[in-house]
């Protein structure tokens, strides 16, 4: 009997108990990634008086954080692809709590700094492994409405930390340690956000490794085992795959020759392939479209609190940038805006309300239109949404406008990203989402040093540079192939 195209075979298997589990997992995983790296803004506002941390020491720890992530995120998609989705998900998942762990103890800036790029290092190989690992599990035809429901998990975290961060505020936990050393309400937060991971540690033990690797790697019986579980999951212990007509399975574009390398010179030869071909294309494109939309999403997000700290000292009906400058000008010290209080916690909720509603937009807009299409729309709205700062003054519609600038990219993010893993084959993929990882962190850590260091001379300039950016990731959007050749091309996604 020949054998069954894998992507055949979960279309018979179908959405069942199995996929359900992966999800799940992946769901938590996701909400831990963001109560680390968007959590993380809360946590620098509710310290930067005890660890004396400016808006250039700021600047520079999250530039710190990203270039970590840079420097070690292509390593993980290798790993990832050379010995396997799973354990590098559960290895890095164990090093990112430890080393966030210690980073709540730190008694200075330059230590929790150090700590801070340690996790940047670890969260990286759980970010790049994921989409990847989720993806293996679904259909093609789910695939961009499954990505698209694993971004709640990130409005669930933007829930999740600011209130936790109110409930510890009003609690007002101060244990005094020695000197001027205490456990305090921002240490407490970080170690409630490892929860979530927590938990994801404990359901990666609970589900396999995916089938597509086993294939890409060509181990047929470890694919067919998994194969195996997951129909008895989802179709009944009495069904099994023989009895469905499926004696073998295989996939298109598997990798036809062993690798001869070792190190980093088998990294290097592995990834080459990325960038020849049809696939040099994609990824240029990919990659320039996620280097904007990740410099936005997330290197603007993490200023929120810090601008409305600033600006809420104003008062006035300014534009954004009159306000801040203003308050350049004026005598508002470190001590007056390093603190939590219910006025910023309550943007960062409303900013995760916000979020979670442009994501169940997109889901109702995947029932009739394509993912380019979407991402086309979405990314010109929130071009012309940020124009509007140039004119928007009463501070309620300046803090939706800067909101909405900041949630429509970072929704578009997972979908512009689920195209790419449907054009790459199954032993590139993780490499391939590790390059676009790779360049969405090196614009955000970008991003967060251009604000810093242009809010305080121009900042109109500052945020008109991310309108024009948001129109040219339109133009690489655009030029992507579209949801038919990708459904159609002959040799189709494994």
């Amino acid at each position: 009997m020949a054998p069954v195209d894998i992507e055949d075979v979960w279309n018979m298997l179908g959405f069942g108990r199995m996929q359900l589990a992966v999800f799940f997992t992946c769901c938590v995983l996701q909400m831990y990634i963001t109560n680390e790296q968007l959590g993380l803004s809360v946590i620098l506002v509710a310290s930067a008086c005890e660890l004396k941390i400016d808006n250039e020491r700021m600047g520079w720890l999250i530039a710190c954080v990203f270039f970590a992530q840079v420097l070690f995120g292509h390593f993980f998609g290798y790993l990832s692809d050379k010995i396997g989705r799973l354990k590098v998900l559960l290895s890095t998942t164990i090093m990112t709590i430890l080393s966030s762990f210690l980073s709540a103890f730190m008694p200075e800036y330059w230590s929790f700094l150090v700590l801070r790029c340690i996790v940047g290092i670890f969260i990286t190989g759980i970010a790049v492994t994921l989409l990847t690992y989720l993806s293996e599990f679904i259909s093609i035809a789910l695939r961009p409405k499954v990505h698209n429901f694993v971004n709640y998990a990130i409005g669930v975290s933007m829930i999740y930390v600011p209130v936790v961060a109110l409930i510890l505020m009003y609690s007002k936990i101060h244990v005094h340690v020695w000197e001027n050393y205490a456990i305090t309400n921002w240490r407490v937060l970080i170690l409630v956000n490892l929860l979530p991971g927590i938990i994801g540690v404990c359901l990666l033990y609970r589900i396999p490794e995916s089938p597509k690797y086993y294939l890409s790697v060509h181990k047929h019986a470890e694919a067919m085992a998994v194969l195996e579980k997951c129909c008895r999951a989802n179709k009944g212990k009495n069904v099994t795959l023989a009895s469905l007509g499926v004696e073998k399975v295989t996939q298109p574009r598997l990798s036809d020759y062993e690798i001869q390398h070792n190190g980093f010179t088998s990294l290097w030869y592995d990834t080459v392939p990325l960038f020849k071909g049809e696939y040099l294309r994609y990824m240029i494109l990919t990659s320039i479209s996620t280097y904007i939309l990740f410099g936005a999403g997330f290197g603007l997000t993490i200023w929120v609190l810090r601008i409305r700290f600033i600006s809420q000292q104003i008062v006035g009906n300014m534009i954004l940038c009159d306000l801040l400058d203003q308050s350049q000008n004026s005598n508002i010290t470190l001590e007056q805006v390093c603190d939590i209080n219910l006025d910023s916690m309550m943007v960062s909720i409303v900013q995760a309300c916000t979020t979670l509603t442009v994501l169940i937009i997109i889901t109702i807009l995947l029932l009739f239109l394509t993912r380019r299409t979407i991402l086309l729309i979405f990314t010109l709205l929130g071009a012309f949404v940020g124009c509007l700062l140039n004119f928007v003054q009463l501070d309620a519609v300046i803090i939706a406008v800067f909101i909405m600038f900041i949630v429509l990219p970072l929704c578009c993010l997972r979908l512009a990203i689920s195209i790419l893993i449907d054009l790459v084959p199954t032993h590139l993929r993780a490499k391939g989402v590790a390059v676009i990882f790779l360049v969405g962190r090196i614009g955000v850590m970008t991003s967060s040093l251009f604000v810093g260091y242009t809010l305080k001379f121009c900042c109109l300039g500052t945020f008109n540079a991310f309108v024009l950016g948001l129109l040219v990731a339109a133009i690489m959007i655009f030029l992507l192939p579209t949801e038919y050749y990708i459904k159609h091309r002959d040799d189709k996604n494994a």
